[in-house]
């Protein structure tokens, strides 16, 4: 049986769901009548769940949907909205859609370092859906002795889908965990005043556009600034050059590919924005020491 479900994600962009016998077959988003992936690295599903051991890090990103990052064991950095917090084993931090946001595991952690993330659209969330567009958190850590018996099990349980993904299960755990948790976020009214932020914007617009051709003064032009005021964005905010910020944003989109996926290594490297199998490399290289395919390897091997 198929069910097919459309949810409206802007005035301008709807994310269409198929379903057959309640499993994920096929998810597209339509924008002004043109075909495009929606994001979390372009992973084309409502849900997504990832498990990280050991050290790891993600540069400053954002997207449209609510991603939760739970420390099963050890620590992590986090970054939201450019404020920065240190969290620990039974600690949850909640992202709200379109929030700037970033992990770094940092090399106290440990090698029983665990944390569990997931990645869900705010249309998951039932009731809360519309107050997650029309609100932002004041507190998006909430530390474990804070987050409860009720809310530890429904983030649990949440991750637990990542086996088989039930839309059903994961919105009534989500659900249930919003309700656990919205008092401890302090939400508050959001003025939009992010979306004039100028990196907010520039994030934005690399996020959108990695995998095409990227010149700081193109994208300069499009946010209506100079090229010079472009690179004191990013020194000054982000505490990266532009061409950095970009090649390791492509690369942690490739290795999220290459751990996730079997798909051949130079059709990853094209989708991930390199034109070259040599540039793909060295870039690979300088972030990780290895190459692609003994990264994919030793992650079959390990898991981490």
């Amino acid at each position: 049986m198929l069910n097919i479900n459309q949810f409206l994600i802007s005035e301008k962009i709807i994310l269409c769901v198929i379903y057959k016998n309640d499993i994920l077959i096929s998810t597209t988003c339509e924008k002004e009548g043109a075909l495009i992936l929606p994001y979390y690295e372009k992973r084309p599903t409502e849900y997504y769940a990832f498990e990280w051991r050991g050290l790891y890090s993600w540069q400053l990103h954002l997207h449209q949907q609510l991603e939760l990052l739970f420390v099963e064991n050890g620590t992590v950095l986090v970054t939201i909205d450019y404020q920065t917090q240190r969290l620990h084993t039974g600690d949850l931090a909640v992202i709200f859609p379109n929030c700037v946001h970033s992990y770094h595991v940092p090399e106290d952690a440990g090698p029983d370092n665990q944390l569990f993330g997931m990645v869900i659209v705010p249309q998951l969330a039932g009731d809360f859906c519309e107050p997650l567009s029309q609100y932002v958190p004041q507190a998006p850590i909430i530390t474990a002795d804070r987050l409860g018996q009720e809310a530890t099990y429904a983030v649990r349980r949440l991750f637990e889908q990542r086996g088989a993904f039930r839309p059903i299960m994961v919105k009534s755990y989500f659900q249930l965990l919003l309700a656990c948790i919205w008092s401890e976020l302090s939400p508050v009214q959001d003025k939009n005043h992010r979306f004039d932020d100028v990196p907010y914007r520039a994030i934005r617009y690399v996020m959108e556009h990695y995998r095409q051709p990227l010149l700081a003064k193109q994208v300069a032009a499009e946010l209506g600034i100079t090229q010079s005021h472009l690179a004191r964005i990013f020194s000054q905010r982000l505490h990266t050059g532009f061409n950095e910020y970009v090649n390791k944003l492509r690369i942690q989109m490739a290795q999220d590919l290459l751990c996730t996926t079997n798909r051949p290594i130079t059709d990853i490297m094209l989708d991930t924005g390199f034109e070259s199998q040599s540039t793909f490399n060295r870039a690979f290289r300088e972030i990780h020491g290895i190459s692609p395919r003994e990264y994919r390897r030793r992650f079959q091997q390990t898991g981490a």
